[in-house]
């Protein structure tokens, strides 16, 4: 897989309804819960910490493949582009 059909499917993946949910509640759990820990309670508050953490990290990823995506599918573009300008002759 290219890294424009990743973006592509990245993209799908994101827009999933049931993603999109999972994400918003895991994160919405995870901050109230860290809102209860009891202030001495180091390793929970790291524990809920790192959660929060890998959920930005698997979201970020995946945004990260449809900008990828996105700037191969330009770059594919442009060049493209530049393959119809050559030999073509410029009048100045």
């Amino acid at each position: 897989m290219n890294a424009e059909q990743r973006g592509e499917e990245a993209n799908r993946v994101l827009q999933e309804p049931l993603l999109k949910e999972a994400f918003k509640v895991v994160r919405e759990k995870r901050v109230l819960s860290l809102e209860d820990v009891a202030i001495g309670d180091t390793s929970t508050m790291q524990a809920l910490t790192l959660s929060l953490q890998v959920l930005k990290n698997i979201e970020g990823y995946l945004k990260a493949a449809v900008r990828d995506g996105e700037f191969e599918a330009n770059k594919r573009l442009s060049d493209a582009e530049l393959e119809a300008l050559r030999g073509k002759r410029i009048n100045w």
